[in-house]
């Protein structure tokens, strides 16, 4: 379905680069390539839109990414550009190929500066980076996620308000870092409260620092109460979260 969509992209890219007969004007022939291409937009954005379900429908990384790199070449400037780069940044992360989905996030944000994909995408790649300067550029595009998300309108959806979430978590895991604990907290409990019944595993990793914050201002009692909540969620996170949950415990009862 993908490969006859691309032939019928690329058939339509082709009127344009047929040869002009020696009997014909520049002008007429200009006209004859506008008229052809004219009768067949329809048949091509019915390509368009075949490919993209292709794409969508591909479960294996590396053949979606090919089927992508096909697609932007054979229908630039596409309607659906915003979420072919969202597949791209999905795929190139199974792939784990980060030169190249960082690459691909940052051209996003030159053409949309509010594609919050690309903004969460750089702010959880940055805040997992060794590299010098990588915290300062998780909490500048984590912060930039918050705005973009518009969490706080009235009529914010569940995606706005996970996305504002995870923006908030990773500013909080980002200072956690720093040794910024205070500011972390803040974060960490807007996090919670907004991914709390919206994402059960973003919550479950923002609960984890919010509880490691605490754990480490000896406030045992509320890192105690926040962790209680994640540890009952399945998930990558469950088993750290039962952990630092067991040292808590712990060191409660140690204090008294």
């Amino acid at each position: 379905m993908f490969n006859y969509s691309v032939q019928g992209g690329e058939a339509f890219n082709s009127i344009e680069k047929q040869l002009k007969p020696p009997d014909s004007t520049d002008e007429q022939f200009a006209s004859t390539v506008a008229s052809q291409k004219d009768a067949s937009k329809n048949a091509y954005e019915f390509f368009e839109g075949t490919a993209f379900n292709g794409i969508a429908g591909e479960n294996d990384a590396k053949t979606r990414m090919d089927e992508i790199d096909k697609f932007t070449v054979t229908f630039p400037k596409s309607k659906m550009d915003e979420q072919v780069t969202s597949y791209a940044m999905l795929s190139l992360s199974q792939l784990h190929d980060n030169h190249r989905l960082v690459s691909y996030a940052e051209k996003a944000l030159a053409g949309n500066p509010n594609n919050l994909p690309a903004l969460l995408l750089l702010a959880n790649n940055y805040v997992d980076s060794s590299e010098p300067g990588a915290l300062a550029k998780a909490v500048t595009y984590a912060q930039k996620a918050v705005v973009a998300a518009k969490a706080d309108d009235a009529a914010a959806d569940k995606t706005q308000k996970i996305s504002a979430g995870v923006g908030h978590s990773v500013m909080g895991r980002a200072y956690a870092k720093q040794s910024k604990t205070l500011p972390s907290i803040s974060e960490l409990k807007s996090a919670t409260a907004l991914l709390k019944g919206n994402d059960e595993q973003q919550y479950a990793v923002a609960a984890y620092y919010l509880g490691w914050d605490y754990a480490k201002l000896n406030k045992l009692t509320e890192a105690r109460a926040v962790l209680n909540e994640a540890a009952g969620i399945p998930g990558p996170i469950q088993q750290p979260v039962k952990d630092l949950l067991i040292k808590v415990n712990t060191a409660r009862a140690a204090g008294k």
